[in-house]
């Protein structure tokens, strides 16, 4: 018996297909994540100084 024989029937190939197909997108979505979180900690850090040095910025001009 083949295999694969459940998979003649074609709503279980249409649901491996689909769930093939959002694996693959979340791996995707997670190495893109992962490459952004490897190096972006110290560009996160310097966004943050930016966004505080412009709040106090604000802050004086508002007084």
């Amino acid at each position: 018996m083949n295999k694969f024989a459940c998979a003649e029937d074609p709503y279980i190939r249409s649901f491996l297909c689909y769930w093939i197909g959002a694996l693959q997108t979340a791996r995707r979505c997670i190495m893109r994540y992962g490459r952004y979180a490897t190096h972006s900690r110290t560009q996160l850090d310097k966004i943050h100084e930016r966004r505080r040095k412009v709040l106090k910025d604000d802050d004086e001009v508002d007084e």
